[in-house]
């Protein structure tokens, strides 16, 4: 081969090599100053959603601040229907509240792996540690009654009450009253939580945000918070959840 044929090919390849580590290379050099996103999770006891925003202390580095809001389903509650009469909501027996978790919290979202391409996949780790708040509504029943005493269907008259586990049965359930009812006499217990997690961010773009947040939680509060009538209740709370992440960074 001469020197004329050799002289593009090595061309070529300079070019190709400049190009190849532009690819690999060039978002870590893109600085921003803040990351603001949202998104919804599963965890082991129900649903929920959070909102976050970061502000970055280095180029791999935030300083988080974060409010999640959830509900807690007890792993006893089973739902159960007046099968004596159709189209009745279900209800779950001896559940006395429901309850939400609200935590608002700081912490640090830091790289373990950064993206080697605007196609690849960045790991980070979140430590987060804050206050919650359990806001615990009490259950609300439509209970049947007869005008000869007895508490079986079919009812005569059908009022709404406050779940008490004394006085109301399978017998004189009707159904499950409207959720909004009870919702001025929830009752609030502080507490405090932290949350350990590993996010995978796979957004193909520097300025967009999407990512899948696996995370561990802990809540401790100062007493049992009264959800079920008929088996123990719980101070200490631990969770896993998977979170979906999508926001923007600036």
């Amino acid at each position: 081969m001469n020197k004329k044929a050799i002289l593009p090919i090595f061309l070529l390849f300079i070019i190709s090599g400049s190009y190849a580590q532009q690819t690999i290379f060039e978002e870590t050099v893109v600085k921003y100053d803040t990351e603001i996103a949202g998104g919804v999770l599963i965890h082991t006891n129900g649903f929920g959603a959070n909102f976050r925003y970061g502000r970055f202390l280095t180029g791999f580095k935030q300083r988080m601040y974060q409010l999640e809001i959830t509900n807690w389903k007890s792993s006893r509650e089973i739902k159960t229907f007046n099968t004596f009469y159709e189209d009745v909501k279900g209800y779950v027996y001896g559940k006395l509240n429901t309850a939400t978790m609200v935590r608002p919290s700081i912490g640090i979202h830091k790289a373990i792996f950064s993206k080697q391409s605007l196609s690849g996949v960045s790991v980070n780790y979140t430590a987060l540690v804050g206050p919650t708040f359990a806001a615990l509504k009490p259950v609300y029943l439509e209970i049947g009654s007869r005008s000869d005493g007895m508490l079986i269907p079919p009812y005569n008259t059908i009022s709404t009450e406050r779940y008490d586990p004394e006085r109301h049965q399978f017998s004189n359930i009707y159904g499950r009253a409207p959720f909004l009812k009870g919702i001025g006499e929830m009752n609030v217990y502080p507490g405090i939580h932290t949350k350990l997690g590993l996010n995978f961010e796979y957004a193909n773009t520097n300025d967009i945000l999407k990512a899948v947040e696996v995370n561990f939680t802990a809540d401790a509060f100062l007493k049992e918070l009264p959800v079920m009538a008929f088996s123990e209740n719980q101070q200490f709370f631990f969770t896993l959840s998977v979170n979906l992440l999508y926001g923007v960074k600036e």
